[in-house]
Formats: C-alpha cells, structure tokens, sequence
C-alpha cells in the first residue's frame, strides 16, 4: 500500500481522532490502522484582492485552505530550495501553521531566532482557538499596544514571493486568506506592490 498517495501511519490515538475531525478515514488491516486523509476542500476558492489592490499587479489573492495557498505560492516561486514546515496551534481548534522560507535566501541567523522565539510562541500559544493571522500576529507579539512591529500581515502572494526572495519568513495559517511576514524593517511599510508595477514619475 505504499504506493497509496495521503496515506500515513497512526502512531497515537490523539492523533487519530485529530485526522479524523479534519476529513481523513480509518481503514484497518492485517497490518495495522492506516490514516488516509480525503478530505473535501471548500475554503480553497481564491478571492480577488481587498485589502492591498493593485491596477497592474495580479489581482487575485491567497485563499482560506493553506495547502492552496502553498501551491500559490509555489506557482510562482519555482525554487527548489523553497521550504514549507508544518505544525499545529490552538488548545481546541488544533490550526495547521505553515512556516515558509527559501533556505538558500534566508539568514541562518534569522531562521535560528525565529525557530527558537516564534515558532516555541505559537506552539505554546495556550489559546483555544485561534482563527486569524491577525489575531496570531498580536499573539506573538505579546503588547496590545507597539510602536514598531516586527511582522506584516498580507493577502497577496507577490508580496510574499518577494519577501521570500529577500530572504524573510512566511506564516501561514489554515482558515484565513493572509499571511504574516516577518522580520520587517520600517521602509516595508511604506512600500506598496503597485511601485512595482508602474514608473516612479507614473506612481507620484
């Protein structure tokens, strides 16, 4: 059966009825429980830009289902050395949390302080629910109130390819169409995805 495409080994009863509760089936056999997860995706339809539109850039934005929103942005970024690192979050609702990087890109540095700070966040995060990159995004940062932040929310995915391509860590979490950049100077907040489509004399 190893030739069974989204199959995958029970290794503890919380962890089936996990898989069982986002659409996945049991099968028992001679050899064991296998898990296959078929699931019917209706969040994966792609909305056009809301929040950060653009004239001249792609209009469409990210999706509510990570898995599409991972191919978006594997549609365009064809680098081998992209990296997507799953995990879960939420006492209760039990989210998927991506963390998308270009390995060949990132600072090592970087990824090091992220994997120890953020990443340990939101796996501790003692929440029950957590439904949105904003909501993930105030989380992490600790403080209702901050002068300079450190992380982006987005809904477009040429923002985060050129984020990723410069070398920043991407955030994505199932049930929400936006993503959080992080680490962020202050000149990214005064940059907008149209600059990149017209000319200087044109956007002034």
């Amino acid at each position: 059966m190893d030739f069974v495409p989204f199959r995958q080994e029970i290794k503890a009863k919380e962890e089936l009825l996990h898989e069982l509760t986002k659409g996945s089936v049991v099968i028992s056999s001679k050899s064991g429980l296998q898990l296959f997860y078929i699931k019917k995706v209706n969040t994966n339809i792609m909305n056009q830009t809301s929040v950060e539109t653009t004239i001249l850039g792609p209009q469409l934005s990210l999706s509510e289902d990570i898995q599409t929103n991972i191919n978006l942005v594997q549609q365009r970024y064809h680098q081998p050395s992209l990296t997507a690192e799953m995990f879960e979050t939420g006492e209760k609702s039990h989210q998927s949390v991506a963390f998308l990087y270009d390995s060949d890109t990132v600072s090592k540095d970087v990824l090091q302080s992220i994997n120890q700070s953020i990443k340990e966040k939101i796996i501790a995060i003692d929440k029950t629910i957590v439904q949105s990159a904003a909501a993930l995004q105030m989380l992490l940062n600790g403080r209702k109130r901050s002068l300079l932040s450190t992380m982006m929310v987005t809904e477009r995915t040429d923002r985060i390819v050129y984020n990723l391509a410069g070398g920043k860590v991407v955030i994505l979490i199932d049930g929400n169409p936006s993503s959080v950049i992080t680490p962020i100077v202050f000149f990214d907040f005064m940059t907008s995805m149209e600059d990149n489509y017209r000319s200087y004399f044109r956007n002034r």
